[in-house]
């Protein structure tokens, strides 16, 4: 029995509804999907598997440029009221303004990783939880999804039962 999930991300134009995890993908939206369910998906030109590493990667180059642009506009204030300030005064002191861009660059910076480390954290519950999915009986699965307003029709098979939770958990975040 294999509870291997696979990351798997939509590329399309519009929104899909696919009938083999019976939920609609939206573009550029990636999901934990079972690993049988990802091979089918593979298959089409417009569902590519994303390694953590890739995940990370685009959410880091995502924070860089942002912060980038941030610093660049910071910069550029500072060369505009330090040239101001040295044309009013004469001397090449650092005004309050540069104090205050850099305290704002600071806390954007400090606020920043705070939400990293919240959906890192977020994504370990996630993948914990669907580890322990992968364990549980018929009963424990119904049970569960009843959290989520989901009746399950037990003469199905476990796996099927798993696989529901599964999406039922990926799509609307752990309860």
């Amino acid at each position: 029995m294999s509870t291997d999930f696979d990351r798997v991300q939509y590329n399309g134009r519009k929104p899909y509804p696919d009938p083999l995890l019976n939920a609609t993908w939206a573009p550029g939206q990636i999901r934990f999907v079972p690993a049988r369910i990802a091979t089918k998906l593979l298959r089409f030109a417009e569902f590519d598997r994303v390694t953590v590493a890739a995940a990370s990667a685009e959410s880091s180059a995502s924070a860089t440029l942002a912060s980038t642009e941030g610093a660049a506009g910071a910069q550029g204030t500072e060369g505009q009221s330090s040239a101001t300030g040295e044309a009013a005064s004469g001397d090449t002191s650092s005004t309050p303004n540069d104090t205050a861009n850099q305290a704002a660059l600071e806390e954007a910076q400090a606020r920043e990783n705070e939400a990293r480390r919240q959906a890192e954290a977020q994504r370990q519950e996630l993948e914990q939880m669907l580890a322990s999915i992968g364990t549980w009986d018929k009963d424990a699965l119904a049970d569960y999804a009843e959290k989520y307003e989901l009746k399950l029709d037990k003469r199905k098979a476990v796996q099927a039962l798993r696989e529901q939770v599964s999406t039922a958990v990926e799509q609307f975040g752990v309860r």
